[in-house]
């Protein structure tokens, strides 16, 4: 405003010269003008001023949402007849999921006070009336909205301020389990006045699985109640038995959906010279039950068994399965009878991937698919390894966020190795690498060159479990690395109306980033746009209609597809908008205070024969002038009598 100031002055004065260079009487009046200024800013004469500007008529958001049903419309069409009895100037717009539209066009599946207010603030009414129950169920923050309007909000809230009814407001259960697998449900229970014991019972096509009394102590009350079973393939709902005089029976139900997959990890470890650093690896891999773990040993070097139980069969043949995870460890190649270094390639082709553990002996005649190259030099000390900076922000493919190479055992010696150019060194040492990867004719293979401390680890402490968790990371990324794309939502299971989050995590092989993907969201044939949130996640949000869906996310560079991802989600029968009875007062109240409005229950106003004052806010401005205070005034003084003494030089005047 200042700068506006100055640039008004500079031209009036402009304006004022060119004028005077022709009427020479003016410097008289220049000079007065300046002298007139002047003694205002000495005697600093301040101005003081109101601008009133009339208010403007109201305007009525009415809630036409689903759970405004019944009692609670019938509440809100009186109120606004009311207002037209008493001759009210207003204007009222319908709401539900959209504002702005006519009420039979509205979709009533959710209800979004946050956009309803966003629209009446932008209509710069004298006052805004929301009729509602304040049952949001949108992401949007209504409060915010409200704070940034300048006119008073004023809420009525329709509908008993407490209702009766007993809820399963949600279930937490894994989506995916393993075949075998327990499956944990965490029952989110909700009540409001309504106390007595009801069954909580776990059903699968329709028989009781499992039943839990639940004794509800009236008033607001809330439960979480655990069922954990071994479940089979089928339809699985979890019931709460219902209550007469509930405001809404739809809740009582809760529908479940989940995948149960075969077990994935196949894994077999190989050696012709095993150490005691054996028994760790398969202690640490059997103990997870997702893990299938073979063992295939040979004791002199040449002849191999399979460990079964005490026991232990021969080998004759290494027929893998095309899903197998093979640990190559301490291999002496100098032992093994003829064509048995092509058996080993054969396995690192066959297999989802290898995990080569190098020993002391040289491993130069397995070299051509293997990352590294031996030099042939055994060293024989500790060696901490760092990982790559290309590495430090890989997650490889896993959605927390951990770094696999965090949790690498430590080292105690290594065989010199150098890697080879089209291979990548994940964990290096001023020694030389110590962890590579790359792919042999399509086939991951990870090897170590360094020779892992497991043996240190004799308890369940904090290092074995990270040990353990390398392993387990290292694998899944053997199964699922290829995908390179993932896609997730914020659930599994919806209601009717409610809002699907859908993220797509993008990597390259390695797990870094992709970035700066085109990606499409597709379901039910309709394509919408993922925007990148960060590097290499992409986000939608969309509404799906009740019944099993598939979402498809299909990303593209420069045209050329980069590969896709799929998600199975469900959408129940029953509507978000009955997820809750009753009214939400405290939202409605809090809209009310923080935009200088107030609350009113709908009883209250039905029963009053006057409508309450809702007046709106008159719209009052004070406009000070103070002289000492407005910087360009000083500019204005000084350029009068700079421009009047320049005027008279240029005239030749005294």
């Amino acid at each position: 405003m200042a700068w506006l100031s100055i640039i008004l002055t500079i031209g009036f004065i402009l304006t004022l010269f060119f004028y005077i260079r022709k009427h020479r009487s003016l410097f008289t009046l220049f000079r007065i003008g300046g002298i007139f200024l002047t003694l205002l800013l000495i005697t600093n004469l301040s101005l003081r001023f109101h601008l009133i500007k009339r208010p403007k008529d109201l305007l009525i958001l009415l809630d036409v949402s689903e759970s405004m049903e019944g009692e609670k419309m019938n509440q809100a069409e009186k109120i606004v007849n009311k207002f037209s009895s008493a001759g009210k100037n207003f204007k009222m717009i319908p709401f539900a999921e959209s504002v702005g539209i006519g009420k039979k066009e509205l979709k009533r599946k959710r209800t979004d006070i946050a956009q309803a207010l966003r629209f009446a603030i932008a209509k710069s009414p004298g006052a805004i009336i929301l009729i509602s129950d304040g049952l949001h169920n949108s992401e949007e923050s209504p409060i915010k909205e409200a704070e940034k309007s300048t006119v008073p909000i004023f809420t009525v809230a329709t509908g008993r301020e407490k209702g009766k009814d007993l809820a399963i407001t949600d279930c937490l259960y894994p989506e995916v389990l393993n075949e075998g697998e327990s499956l944990k449900i965490r029952v989110v229970i909700q009540a409001t006045n309504l106390p007595g014991e009801r069954n909580l019972s776990l059903k699968k096509d329709g028989i009781v699985v499992e039943k839990k009394k639940i004794i509800f102590s009236g008033g607001e009350f809330y439960k979480e109640e655990e069922f954990t079973i071994l479940p089979e393939r089928g339809h699985y709902f979890v019931a709460l038995e219902s209550v007469p005089g509930e405001d809404d029976y739809s809740n009582n139900h809760f529908p479940l959906s989940f995948t149960i997959r075969e077990k994935k990890k196949r894994i077999y470890y190989i050696s012709n010279s095993p150490t005691y650093n054996f028994r760790f690896i398969r202690d640490i891999l059997s103990e997870n039950k997702d893990n299938e773990f073979n063992a295939i040993i040979s004791f002199d070097g040449r002849n191999f068994f399979r460990l079964v139980g005490e026991g232990r069969e021969r080998v004759e043949r290494f027929d893998l399965p095309p899903d197998a995870i093979v640990i190559l460890d301490n291999i002496r190649f100098s032992l093994l009878p003829p064509g048995f270094k092509e058996v080993f390639r054969n396995i690192s082709l066959n297999g989802k991937g290898v995990l080569f553990l190098s020993g002391e002996e040289d491993y130069r005649d397995m070299a051509d698919w293997l990352p590294f190259l031996s030099e042939g030099k055994v060293i024989q000390k500790e060696i901490e390894g760092t990982i790559e900076k290309e590495m430090t922000n890989s997650a490889l493919f896993f959605p927390e966020g951990e770094n696999l190479l965090e949790n690498c055992p430590p080292f105690f010696g290594m065989i010199k190795s150098r890697i080879k150019p089209e291979a990548q060194v994940w964990l290096n040492s001023p020694d030389g690498p110590l962890v590579g990867y790359w792919r042999y004719r399509d086939k991951k293979i990870v090897q170590v060159v360094g020779f892992p401390l497991w043996r240190w680890f004799f308890s369940e402490d904090e290092n074995l479990a990270r040990r353990k968790e390398f392993l387990e990371k290292l694998f899944d990324f053997f199964l699922f690395g290829e995908r390179r794309l993932y896609l997730k939502t914020n659930k599994g299971q919806y209601f009717s109306g409610e809002n699907i989050r859908a993220s797509l995590f993008a990597w390259d092989e390695i797990g870094r980033p992709l970035k700066n993907l085109s990606v499409n969201l597709i379901t039910d044939e309709t394509k919408i746009p993922m925007i990148e949130a960060s590097d290499g996640i992409y986000e939608a949000n969309l509404f799906l209609p009740p019944g099993e869906h598939i979402l498809r996310a299909v990303s593209e560079r420069e045209g050329e597809k980069v590969g896709e991802a799929e998600r199975k989600v469900f959408v129940a029968e029953r509507s978000i908008e009955f997820l809750r009875s009753g009214i939400d007062k405290e939202l409605l109240s809090a809209i009310a205070q923080v935009s200088g409005g107030q609350f009113f229950f709908a009883d209250s106003i039905l029963n009053r024969e006057e409508i309450p004052p809702f007046q709106p806010r008159e719209y009052k401005r004070e406009v000070r002038f103070i002289p000492r205070q407005i910087l360009p005034l000083y500019f204005l003084i000084i350029s009068l009598f700079i421009l009047e003494w320049l005027l008279r030089k240029t005239k030749g005047l005294p």
